[in-house]
Protein backbone atom coordinates (compact mmCIF):
# COMPACT_ATOMS: atom_id res chain seq x y z
CA UNK A 1 0.00 0.00 0.00
CA UNK A 2 1.23 3.58 -0.73
CA UNK A 3 -0.04 6.85 0.05
CA UNK A 4 -1.56 9.92 -1.94
CA UNK A 5 -2.98 13.23 -1.32
CA UNK A 6 -6.31 14.62 -2.69
CA UNK A 7 -6.65 18.01 -2.48
CA UNK A 8 -9.84 19.86 -2.20
CA UNK A 9 -11.98 17.57 -1.80
CA UNK A 10 -15.68 18.67 -0.88
CA UNK A 11 -16.92 17.72 2.56
CA UNK A 12 -20.22 15.90 1.50
CA UNK A 13 -18.49 13.90 -0.71
CA UNK A 14 -15.50 12.60 1.34
CA UNK A 15 -17.95 11.59 4.98
CA UNK A 16 -18.79 8.19 3.43
CA UNK A 17 -15.61 6.21 2.66
CA UNK A 18 -16.91 3.87 0.52
CA UNK A 19 -18.84 6.41 -1.68
CA UNK A 20 -16.10 8.27 -1.66
CA UNK A 21 -14.24 5.21 -3.50
CA UNK A 22 -17.17 4.11 -5.54
CA UNK A 23 -17.49 7.43 -7.08
CA UNK A 24 -13.90 8.00 -8.09
CA UNK A 25 -13.59 4.65 -9.65
CA UNK A 26 -17.03 5.92 -11.73
CA UNK A 27 -15.90 9.36 -12.66
CA UNK A 28 -12.23 8.51 -13.22
CA UNK A 29 -12.38 5.12 -15.10
CA UNK A 30 -10.01 3.04 -12.84
CA UNK A 31 -10.51 0.23 -11.13
CA UNK A 32 -9.84 -1.07 -7.69
CA UNK A 33 -9.02 -4.85 -8.37
CA UNK A 34 -11.37 -5.58 -5.34
CA UNK A 35 -8.11 -4.01 -3.12
CA UNK A 36 -9.09 -2.17 -0.25
CA UNK A 37 -8.32 2.04 -0.28
CA UNK A 38 -8.67 3.59 2.96
CA UNK A 39 -8.56 6.98 3.72
CA UNK A 40 -6.21 7.56 6.71
CA UNK A 41 -6.84 11.40 7.42
CA UNK A 42 -8.75 14.38 6.42
CA UNK A 43 -7.50 17.82 7.02
CA UNK A 44 -9.06 21.41 6.38
CA UNK A 45 -7.08 24.41 5.53
CA UNK A 46 -7.90 27.94 5.66
CA UNK A 47 -6.76 28.82 2.30
CA UNK A 48 -8.89 26.51 0.63
CA UNK A 49 -12.35 25.46 0.93
CA UNK A 50 -12.29 21.97 0.56
CA UNK A 51 -11.01 18.95 2.72
CA UNK A 52 -7.76 17.23 1.84
CA UNK A 53 -7.49 13.75 2.16
CA UNK A 54 -4.57 11.08 2.65
CA UNK A 55 -4.99 7.58 1.53
CA UNK A 56 -3.95 4.14 1.11
CA UNK A 57 -4.21 2.86 -2.10
CA UNK A 58 -2.51 -0.32 -3.55
CA UNK A 59 0.10 0.27 -6.15
CA UNK A 60 -1.97 -0.04 -9.69
CA UNK A 61 -4.73 3.16 -8.02
CA UNK A 62 -1.42 4.97 -6.74
CA UNK A 63 0.48 4.60 -10.28
CA UNK A 64 -2.98 5.78 -12.11
CA UNK A 65 -4.02 8.54 -9.76
CA UNK A 66 -0.57 9.91 -9.64
CA UNK A 67 -0.17 9.83 -13.37
CA UNK A 68 -3.46 11.98 -13.98
CA UNK A 69 -2.28 14.45 -11.31
CA UNK A 70 -6.23 15.12 -10.98
CA UNK A 71 -9.37 13.02 -10.41
CA UNK A 72 -13.38 14.01 -10.65
CA UNK A 73 -14.72 13.76 -7.30
CA UNK A 74 -18.64 14.63 -6.93
CA UNK A 75 -18.66 18.30 -9.06
CA UNK A 76 -15.27 19.35 -8.29
CA UNK A 77 -11.75 18.45 -9.96
CA UNK A 78 -9.29 17.34 -7.51
CA UNK A 79 -5.68 17.54 -7.48
CA UNK A 80 -3.99 14.25 -6.70
CA UNK A 81 -0.08 13.58 -5.76
CA UNK A 82 1.99 11.02 -3.73
CA UNK A 83 2.58 11.42 -0.22
CA UNK A 84 5.64 10.98 1.50
CA UNK A 85 4.75 11.50 5.10
CA UNK A 86 7.94 12.46 7.28
CA UNK A 87 8.03 12.90 10.89
CA UNK A 88 9.17 16.46 12.15
CA UNK A 89 9.71 17.65 15.73
CA UNK A 90 7.73 20.94 16.41
CA UNK A 91 10.41 21.56 19.28
CA UNK A 92 14.13 21.83 17.40
CA UNK A 93 12.20 21.57 13.25
CA UNK A 94 14.48 18.46 12.86
CA UNK A 95 13.28 15.12 11.71
CA UNK A 96 12.20 11.50 12.45
CA UNK A 97 11.39 12.33 16.20
CA UNK A 98 8.38 13.77 18.23
CA UNK A 99 8.55 17.46 19.92
CA UNK A 100 8.10 15.40 23.61
CA UNK A 101 11.25 13.08 22.66
CA UNK A 102 13.67 15.93 21.35
CA UNK A 103 16.73 16.02 23.34
CA UNK A 104 17.89 19.50 21.62
CA UNK A 105 16.78 22.86 22.43
CA UNK A 106 14.10 25.12 21.38
CA UNK A 107 14.02 26.59 17.55
CA UNK A 108 12.30 29.06 15.93
CA UNK A 109 11.08 26.98 12.58
CA UNK A 110 10.61 30.91 10.80
CA UNK A 111 13.53 32.80 11.93
CA UNK A 112 15.68 29.91 13.48
CA UNK A 113 15.83 31.91 16.78
CA UNK A 114 15.73 30.37 19.96
CA UNK A 115 12.46 30.59 20.94
CA UNK A 116 9.22 28.87 20.32
CA UNK A 117 7.89 29.06 16.53
CA UNK A 118 4.77 30.27 18.35
CA UNK A 119 6.11 32.86 19.98
CA UNK A 120 8.41 34.58 16.88
CA UNK A 121 8.03 38.06 16.15
CA UNK A 122 10.77 38.73 13.49
CA UNK A 123 10.01 39.46 9.98
CA UNK A 124 12.99 37.88 8.67
CA UNK A 125 12.68 34.24 7.60
CA UNK A 126 15.47 31.91 8.26
CA UNK A 127 15.24 27.78 8.00
CA UNK A 128 17.34 26.43 11.31
CA UNK A 129 18.05 23.20 9.29
CA UNK A 130 19.64 24.82 6.68
CA UNK A 131 21.41 26.73 9.06
CA UNK A 132 22.70 23.77 11.07
CA UNK A 133 23.91 22.44 7.35
CA UNK A 134 25.48 25.70 6.28
CA UNK A 135 27.18 26.01 10.11
CA UNK A 136 28.10 22.06 10.85
CA UNK A 137 28.65 21.23 7.06
CA UNK A 138 30.49 24.43 5.71
CA UNK A 139 27.56 24.56 2.58
CA UNK A 140 28.11 28.06 1.07
CA UNK A 141 25.25 27.73 -1.78
CA UNK A 142 23.07 26.69 0.12
CA UNK A 143 20.12 29.15 0.94
CA UNK A 144 18.29 29.68 4.12
CA UNK A 145 15.66 32.25 3.47
CA UNK A 146 12.92 30.70 4.24
CA UNK A 147 10.76 28.87 7.17
CA UNK A 148 11.59 25.37 8.39
CA UNK A 149 8.36 24.52 7.67
CA UNK A 150 9.02 25.39 3.67
CA UNK A 151 8.12 22.69 1.40
CA UNK A 152 10.84 24.12 -0.99
CA UNK A 153 13.23 23.96 1.41
CA UNK A 154 16.20 21.78 0.06
CA UNK A 155 17.24 19.96 3.68
CA UNK A 156 13.41 19.35 3.67
CA UNK A 157 13.62 17.93 -0.36
CA UNK A 158 16.29 15.76 0.36
CA UNK A 159 14.61 14.06 3.05
CA UNK A 160 11.52 13.65 0.76
CA UNK A 161 14.10 12.02 -1.51
CA UNK A 162 15.58 9.49 1.56
CA UNK A 163 12.48 8.71 2.10
CA UNK A 164 10.99 8.38 -1.47
CA UNK A 165 14.61 5.87 -1.46
CA UNK A 166 13.73 3.90 1.41
CA UNK A 167 10.07 2.92 0.50
CA UNK A 168 11.02 2.08 -3.29
CA UNK A 169 13.93 -0.09 -1.65
CA UNK A 170 11.74 -1.88 0.47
Amino acid sequence: MRKIRIFDVDKEDSEKEKEFWEKGEEQNGYRKNGTSEKIIHKSTNGKIRGITIIAEVNDETHDKLTELGKVKIGWKICKVQEYIGILRCYKCCGYYHFAKDCTKGEMCGNCAGQHATKECRSQEKKCANCEDKIKNFKIKNLKSNHSAYDSSCPCYKREIEKQKNRIQGS
